[in-house]
């Protein structure tokens, strides 16, 4: 029996991982009969990335694009996927498709577990729901620290911006930060007023790196339409997913809402209807405990 793992507490999905919610989609569209377990094994993952496929054979296949990839080449499906004849095609629909795994992966990783208020008000918190105790303290943070090396390649940290228009205004920022901690504090009011100057701050900072992300993303949505994606292709699916998981109406900072807003209403009405789709998720329900989660872990040793 082949299986596809990916994020979820054992009967739904979660809703952070686009991969995840992606390579769903497309087994419900072109391989019904394969099994989705949304259980968050990440320990029974060897290289401990999700989803995952694990073939009859015990093989493991990591990542949205190898998983596609497998199936297409060992499953006939249903009949309803296209393949496309042309090669130049072929060649552009595999090129957007690294492009999304790479720059919105890092947007992503950036306003789910870099941007403050939406990691500690919403994606820490899922995790309690998705690992048994004490998996679900640890995961979160070494995912965050993932994001964290997967930004700093593209100059994107927590609180520093890479745009070199704009390094002069960050200098600043840090400079006033600095003395504002460094400056004595000698009644409680003005102990208010010295938090409240460094929330500013660190307000302006988050702004900043909400302006590069903005720009990284402004670049995929015009990809996308000038190459006009298919929706129900495989780069087209990630693409929602991606662009479902940064829109999410639980998230504090939606500034990639705001852009698909201003910029590209349709794109975000489709959005909506992309995600409503998720009940033609063929799930085979199947909670992780701790004892099954460290059995698997044994297993990839």
């Amino acid at each position: 029996m082949t299986n596809v793992y990916v994020w979820g507490d054992g009967s739904q999905l979660a809703s952070f991982d686009a991969p995840s919610i992606a390579i769903a989609h497309y087994l419900a569209l072109y391989y019904p009969d394969i099994k989705l377990i949304p259980n968050s094994n990440v320990s029974g993952s060897y290289n401990g990335t999700l989803p995952m496929l694990i073939t009859e054979n015990g093989q493991q296949i990591h990542g949205y694009k190898g998983i596609v990839e497998y199936l297409k080449g060992n499953f006939i499906g249903n009949g309803k996927l296209e393949e496309q004849k042309d090669a130049e095609m072929n060649l552009i629909y595999g090129g957007f498709m690294e492009s999304l795994l790479e720059t919105f992966e890092v947007i992503t990783a950036y306003n789910l577990f870099l941007n403050k208020d939406n990691y500690i008000k919403y994606t820490r918190p899922l995790f309690k729901n998705l690992l048994p105790f004490p998996l679900q303290y640890g995961t979160p943070l070494r995912l965050k620290r993932a994001a964290s090396d997967l930004c700093e390649n593209y100059g994107i940290t927590a609180d520093d911006l890479f745009k070199d228009e704009n390094s002069h205004d960050l200098e600043m920022i840090k400079a006033k930060e600095k003395e504002l901690n460094s400056t004595p504090v000698l009644n409680n009011v003005q102990k208010l007023q010295v938090e409240k100057s460094l929330n500013d701050l660190a307000m302006k900072k988050s702004a900043l790196t909400n302006m590069k992300c903005v720009d990284l993303l402004d670049e995929i949505v015009s990809q996308y339409k000038k190459l006009k994606i298919k929706d129900t292709s495989a780069c087209g699916i990630l693409f929602l997913s991606y662009l479902q998981v940064n829109t999410l109406p639980a998230l504090k900072c939606t500034f990639v809402k705001e852009f698909l807003r201003q910029k590209s209403p349709s794109l975000l009405d489709l959005v909506g209807s992309f995600s409503k789709t998720s009940n033609t998720f063929h799930i085979e329900p199947r909670p992780l405990s701790l004892v099954s989660s460290l059995q698997s872990a044994v297993r990839t040793l």
